[in-house]
């Protein structure tokens, strides 16, 4: 996966879409439900389905706080600069 080169997905729309609203801490809480709900599925356990599924609600509920105007990382000056008319 570390000599794998991803550059086509980082400059999808979707891999924009990713780096400029998803966090890193987002990205691993989405991608540890994923891992769970494929383990559980795996092993046909309920309780490692609900958990994954309940780690894709918090997931979900982390959009729902209101967000602050710090930029991450992944935002340009230009983006943040308002236009004046």
């Amino acid at each position: 996966m570390l000599r794998l080169d991803l550059s086509g997905y980082r400059d999808s729309a979707a891999g924009r879409y990713v780096l400029a609203h998803m966090p890193l801490s987002m990205q691993a809480i989405r991608s540890l439900s994923a891992v769970t709900i494929a383990v559980g599925g795996w092993r046909r356990s309920l309780a490692l389905i609900v958990a994954g599924a309940a780690l894709v609600g918090l997931g979900w509920s982390t959009g729902c706080s209101p967000h602050t105007a710090t930029p991450t990382r992944h935002h340009r000056i230009s983006d943040l600069t308002m236009v004046r008319w």
